[in-house]
């Protein structure tokens, strides 16, 4: 046979004893810790001003979440984050969307197509998809020198949506966020 066990609920005095001894405790404890509430605010500020998590959500990177350092110079070699070009934005899920990709040219890099095969000072670096995996034509970028203020971006996947093609292009120094680090 099955009982239930009943409870009794509080009176009225009783839950506002166990309110007033809640905001004492409550007290108490920020009078012992106000520092240190007010030093992790403080780091806290000073992080979110030059510090914010990226996410990768594509597979062009093998890592998914990114630490970027907002406006830290990048080189080449380097994880850089950027705003989505306008001309790629409908490809993504938000239109104001952060890409990461790698630094590999940088101002004075010529950057050549040959048969959809793009070379970056006379060595390969990619082949460029006549189309999408979604069946969009896909133009190959120009034959180019990059310009000061631009870089070569590249994903390591082949599907990468990257400096390869038109619609990204070389990515300006303007819509760079900033260095990205790769967490996992």
């Amino acid at each position: 046979m099955l009982t239930l066990k009943t409870t009794r609920l509080p009176s009225l005095g009783e839950l506002r004893e166990r309110t007033q001894a809640f905001w004492f405790l409550c007290v108490a404890h920020l009078r012992v810790h106000w520092l240190t509430y007010l030093s992790i605010w403080g780091l806290w500020l000073v992080a979110s001003a030059n510090y914010v998590v990226g996410f990768n959500q594509t597979a062009s990177l093998p890592q998914s979440v990114f630490v970027i350092h907002k406006n830290e110079p990048v080189a080449k070699g380097d994880y850089v984050a950027f705003r989505v070009p306008p001309a790629a934005a409908k490809n993504f899920k938000s239109a104001d969307a952060t890409l990461m990709k790698i630094v590999v040219g940088v101002e004075g890099d010529e950057v050549a197509v040959v048969d959809r095969i793009v070379h970056l000072n006379g060595k390969p670096v990619g082949y460029a998809k006549p189309r999408s995996r979604k069946g969009e034509p896909l133009e190959p970028i120009e034959n180019v020198i990059v310009p000061q203020g631009s870089f070569y971006v590249m994903g390591l996947h082949k599907d990468s949506l990257d400096s390869r093609y038109t619609i990204v292009g070389l990515v300006p120094q303007q819509s760079v966020v900033g260095r990205a680090y790769p967490l996992f």
